[in-house]
Order: C-alpha cells, then sequence, then structure tokens
C-alpha cells in the first residue's frame, strides 16, 4: 500500500478541500503568518550571504549584531509557523502523510540536527541503545517536529554541563519515546496547563511562544499515539506512546 494522507480532524463541513477558512476568527492572524514567511526567508537569506564573507569579511563589531539579528529572524520564522500549525489545528484542517516509520531513524536523525544547538548550551544528549528498528505509522515529518520541539525545550531548561536522555523501546503493542532533562522542573502552577495554546512560565528567563506544546499533542493525537510527562526538580520527562506498525506497507 501506498503512503497515506488523512485528514486527521475531520472536516465534516468540507470547507478545508474548499480552501474556506474554517475558523474565520483566526483569519488575520493566517494571513499575518503566511505573508511574514516570505520576507523573513529572504531576509534570513540575505543574512547568510553577509555571514558566509562573500559581500567582504565582517568588522569584528559587526559580527555579534548580525548574530542577533539571525537569531531573531529565526525566532519569528518558527513563530509564524506555530501560528499557522496552531490555525490549521484548530480549523479542522490537518492533514496527515502516513507511513511505516522507523523511530529509531527519526530519534537518530532529530539528535543529530539539534546536536549544534547543545553544544552551544554545554549539553550532552544521550541516546540509549537501540537494538532494532521500532516500526509504527505515522507522519515522519510532522513526528520529527514533535521531537524536535521536545528535544530544544530539554535542551534549553538544561544547566551547561547538563545531559538530556532520550529513549526508544517496545512497550506492549506500542513504541515508547522519553525525552529527559535535569532542569529545574516545570513549576507546579504550570503543569495543569502545559499543554494548552500559549500557556508559558513567567519567570522570563526562557524565550518562548507557548504553542510548542500544545501543537506537539494535537500532532501526537492526530496519529493515534498520546504524550505524558512528569515533572520534578532535577527530572522532567516528555514522554510519546505510538502504536506499533506490523506491516511494511
Amino acid at each position: 500500500m501506498s503512503d497515506q494522507t488523512t485528514d486527521t480532524f475531520g472536516d465534516k463541513t468540507g470547507l478545508c478541500a474548499r480552501g474556506v477558512p474554517v475558523s474565520p476568527g483566526n483569519e488575520i492572524i493566517s494571513f499575518v503568518s503566511h505573508e511574514f514567511r516570505a520576507p523573513l526567508g529572504a531576509l534570513m537569506g540575505a543574512l547568510s550571504i553577509i555571514e558566509s564573507g562573500v559581500l567582504g569579511d565582517l568588522p569584528p563589531k559587526m559580527r555579534p549584531m548580525l548574530e542577533m539579528a539571525q537569531r531573531n529572524a529565526r525566532r519569528l520564522l518558527a513563530l509564524s509557523d506555530d501560528l499557522i500549525d496552531a490555525d490549521v489545528i484548530e480549523s479542522g484542517c490537518l492533514k496527515l502523510h502516513l507511513s511505516p516509520v522507523d523511530l529509531s531513524d527519526v530519534v537518530r536523525d532529530c539528535v543529530s540536527a539539534n546536536r549544534v544547538i547543545a553544544d552551544r548550551k554545554g549539553v550532552a544528549v544521550e541516546v540509549a541503545a537501540i537494538d532494532r528498528p521500532v516500526k509504527v505509522r505515522a507522519d515522519r515529518k510532522r513526528l520529527e517536529q514533535v521531537l524536535t520541539n521536545l528535544l530544544t525545550n530539554a535542551i534549553k531548561f538544561s544547566e551547561e554541563g547538563g545531559t538530556v536522555d532520550v529513549a526508544v523501546v517496545h512497550e506492549g503493542q506500542g513504541a515508547r519515546i522519553t525525552v529527559r532533562d535535569r532542569g529545574p522542573g516545570i513549576p507546579a502552577d504550570l503543569q495543569p496547563r502545559i499543554f494548552q495554546k500559549f500557556a508559558k512560565s513567567d519567570d522570563g528567563n526562557h524565550a518562548g511562544n507557548g504553542l510548542g506544546l500544545y501543537i506537539s499533542k494535537a500532532f501526537v493525537e492526530a496519529q493515534d499515539g498520546q504524550i505524558e510527562f512528569t515533572s520534578q526538580p532535577g527530572d522532567t520527562r516528555f514522554v510519546i506512546v505510538l502504536p506499533l506498525s506490523f506491516t511494511d506497507e
């Protein structure tokens, strides 16, 4: 069987297929988010060219300003993407491209892609040995998005010299991915609403838009999975459980 596309949230009105927004209240946000992407992409491209030195050597005093501009451009692009994803989820228009996926490959690729962020923070990311393929039927792109969000959060909240642990195991008829950090833990008042839209700590010490976990939960549940967490100072764990795939369609 070829890869399957599913309209996960069941657009009962059929509006999504006709390109009609299902959540009119979010039209402005959706429009602005989409319109931001093109100029932001061009801006990031221009900054990368400047950084490469193709246009000439950078004065030492300019480099910190360039890095700040790149950092903030990336934050704006991430915010734009998250707002678009949140709007898609609320509108009921989320579509998944399901195929057999080896979670061990997804974990290795995501850890490798985020190694630079971890190294910059001085955090080690350790992956428990995976001795065999762990197959699920999932949308690989969305699954990578969820795992990347968990990994970057774990790195962000880890102290310099800390460790983030990642493990994949079979569990009955399912597969479990665990991402653990040893940071300060999620504040008690935030824990009951951690998966809600725009939920984030008020301490002001860590940048974030409060959409990542909301989107992650929606993506995992749309793939018939579950996402849970436990948190206390020195030990925060996010766990994704997905049903195993027993075919290689």
